[in-house]
This record gives C-alpha cells, structure tokens and sequence, in this order.
C-alpha cells in the first residue's frame, strides 16, 4: 500500500471524499509522471470506491471504468 492511498483512504474516513479524490488523481499524475506504476492498481481501485463514496450521477460507471483500468 502507497502513502497517498493511505493518506486518501484517511481523508475519507474523516469526511472530505473530494479532497481523497484529489489525493490520489495528483499521486497518479505523480506516478505517470516519474514512470512509478507499482501502485496504480491499487490507487485506481481505491479511486472506484472513492467515486461509489461521494455517490455522484453515473458514479457507478465512473467507479466501473476506474476497476477495469486497474486491472489491466
């Protein structure tokens, strides 16, 4: 498990579903970035959860696409 999936998992846990979100879209840009992809399953998997969380229109979609992505 990553810092930023614990950090995001923590801010969830406290309320703020939209800042966990953006906690983990800046790890994974982060990542994309340095080209460090050991934890991208496991951020995109907490990100599904994270969009089924905040309960948005269509977030069942959303939280989909994010589990598929983490399994490829």
């Amino acid at each position: 498990m990553s810092f930023p999936s614990v950090l995001a998992e923590g801010l969830a846990a406290d309320g703020p579903v939209l800042l966990a979100l953006a906690t983990i879209d800046d790890a994974l840009v982060q990542i994309e970035r340095n080209d460090e992809r050991w934890c991208v399953a496991e951020l995109l998997r907490l990100k599904g959860e994270l969009v089924l969380l905040n309960g948005a229109p269509k977030s069942a979609i959303a939280a989909e696409g994010c589990y598929l992505k983490s399994l490829d």
